[in-house]
């Protein structure tokens, strides 16, 4: 079966980079921007590997897209919530 590259929703990746890079982005005086590589890193694998995920539960890429968009969102402003 081939995959097209459209088809993958790549905006997934954009979510999970956007808290690292907006967090480095606000604190830009304080640490140097090669401090946020390992979560770059880390952030945009924990994406990709719940879109393969959810993508082998589902069997859907765009299913597979939101349900990861909305688990990364969740993930990401838990400290937002409780506070």
């Amino acid at each position: 079966m081939k995959v097209s590259l459209e088809r993958i929703p790549l905006h997934v990746i954009w979510l999970g980079l956007f808290p690292v890079l907006a967090l480095l982005s606000s604190n830009l005086g304080q640490v140097r921007p090669t401090i946020g590589y390992r979560a770059l890193a880390l952030s945009a694998l924990l994406a990709l590997v719940l879109l393969v995920l959810f993508r082998l539960i589902l069997g859907d890429w765009s299913r597979a897209g939101l349900l990861t968009s909305v688990g990364l969102l969740l993930f990401f402003s838990y400290g937002h919530v409780y506070n």
